[in-house]
């Protein structure tokens, strides 16, 4: 499917396919009529030269790379070896954005379900703050680094766009942005049109799920006025599916077969939905 002329350019996160073979899942993104797809930041079983000629043969483009901030992956924490290890991490996703054209990182300075602060609030901001700013020297002409807030019960460090924004003035390198998470911000923004509204200068990534974090169409969110919004700030970035199961462990059910909903079922509703959204968007403008 070509992407209808000034309309956005959608991709799939490949992160909900568990471990599959990503060959698979790249085969079933292009086949429900994505342009671009976001890959993992831990491919699972194959080497990145093989995952590169799979995108290219698939007719993809990569819009971003999902970085999988496990416990031991944390640019905030106070064990300076886990420091080092997230920076590691990180480093080697820049140079796999270099190989498959990926233009976004999304990160997070801590790593996910860390909830407490380990030492204070200002020495973990400190240690983000210089984490990041050695990254984005790196990663300076190769791609962003988008900063993603997480809701309060998977950081307690950047939950709002507008702490991300914070974060991302106080590195001050044109190598780190922020992006938005639909399901994060329902959480969290009192007035997500108007975060997203004052983090429009920064904003280079875009994440959407519905209420439950399922496919957009099958729960309670609006996603007119996302997309509305998006339209008004001349948003230049990817819109991107980043879906999980309602579950404690959602990773472990997408591999175990518990929610075979979220491979074929959900990647076609997903792009068909949000399309309807933005062509009726569109026309309504149009119209006005």
């Amino acid at each position: 499917m070509t992407t209808p002329a000034g309309s956005f350019a959608y991709s799939y996160n490949m992160v909900t396919y568990g471990n599959e073979d990503p060959r698979i899942g790249l085969e079933r993104i292009a086949r429900a009529g994505y342009e671009r797809v976001e890959l993992s930041g831990d491919p699972p079983g194959i080497a990145l030269e093989e995952l590169n000629q799979a995108i290219i043969d698939n007719g993809l483009e990569v819009s971003s790379i999902s970085s999988l901030l496990g416990p031991g992956r944390d640019l905030s924490h106070a064990d300076p070896e886990i420091r080092r290890n997230c920076s590691d991490y990180l480093l080697g996703l820049i140079e796999m954005s270099s190989v498959v054209g990926s233009p976004i990182i999304n990160v997070h300075p801590s790593s996910v379900n860390r909830t407490e602060v380990l030492t204070s609030v200002e020495q973990e901001w400190e240690w983000s703050v210089e984490g990041l700013r050695s990254l984005a020297l790196r990663a300076d002409g190769t791609c962003r680094l988008a900063v993603e807030p997480w809701n309060r019960y998977e950081t307690h460090l950047i939950n709002t766009l507008g702490q991300a924004v914070e974060l991302a003035v106080a590195v001050d390198h044109p190598a780190v942005c922020v992006m938005g998470d639909t399901f994060h911000m329902g959480i969290e923004e009192s007035d997500p049109f108007g975060a997203l509204r004052r983090a429009a200068p920064h904003l280079g990534h875009m994440h959407l799920a519905d209420n439950t974090r399922a496919a957009p169409g099958t729960g309670t969110v609006d996603f007119s006025p996302y997309m509305r919004t998006l339209i008004d700030i001349d948003y230049p970035g990817t819109v991107t599916f980043e879906l999980f199961p309602a579950k404690a462990r959602p990773l472990e059910s997408v591999i175990s077969g518990d929610a075979p909903e979220f491979f074929d079922d959900y990647t076609r509703a997903s792009l068909a939905h949000l399309r309807a959204v933005e062509s009726s968007v569109r026309s309504q403008l149009a119209a006005s």
